[in-house]
């Protein structure tokens, strides 16, 4: 079973401040998480998955598989 992170490594992992991912949340922004317990965590393959979809080449690149 892989671990899972708290929001402050997952932000340190992404090079972010935890609160961006706090709002990220609340707009479907971000990578996927979880609920354990109360307490959010995020499972490190979804973070780093989410990381390479991000992925632009660029600018007007709109991460739809056409250009804006």
């Amino acid at each position: 079973m892989q671990s899972l992170w708290t929001t402050q490594q997952a932000a340190e992992y992404l090079g972010l401040k935890a609160h961006t991912l706090e709002k990220w949340r609340t707009t479907g922004d971000g990578p996927p998480f979880i609920y354990v317990g109360g307490a959010v965590r995020y499972r490190p393959t979804d973070v780093e998955a989410w990381l390479d979809s991000q992925t632009r080449r660029s600018t007007s690149d709109t991460g739809s598989g056409e250009a804006a």
